[in-house]
């Protein structure tokens, strides 16, 4: 079982930011996390947002990440991989959502689903 922010038997604490304000973990202090760092991050993603600058930025948030090639030796795999993570932004996103996780920002999407495009 993973811990939502929504999960109600866990209690949720706050955290000192970089800032010195304590934030809880919110739906809108994570996206402010991204949203801080938005314009640095770069066309790989490789970023953090871990304890990023900000006043309402909850400081424990990262990305989930997968290691992906681009390139495969079996096209059918690729296709079949590429459909699931276009899956998991568009239905995946919202059942996320509903589970109390946060969902990539809508400016970033786009760029996430680019790249899973490439691959073949």
């Amino acid at each position: 079982m993973g811990f939502t922010i929504n999960d109600s038997s866990v209690g949720v604490g706050h955290v000192q930011n970089s800032s010195g304000k304590f934030i809880g973990a919110t739906q809108a202090s994570i996206a402010a996390a991204y949203h801080s760092a938005e314009k640095s991050i770069p066309a790989d993603f490789r970023a953090s947002l871990t304890n990023i600058s900000g006043n309402d930025t909850y400081p424990i948030v990262s990305f989930t990440w997968l290691y992906v090639p681009e390139k495969s030796a079996d096209p059918e795999r690729s296709r079949a991989l590429a459909n699931f993570l276009e899956w998991a932004l568009s239905m995946g996103e919202q059942s996320a959502e509903q589970h109390g996780y946060t969902p990539l920002p809508a400016s970033l999407a786009p760029k996430v689903l680019a790249k899973i495009h490439s691959i073949r």
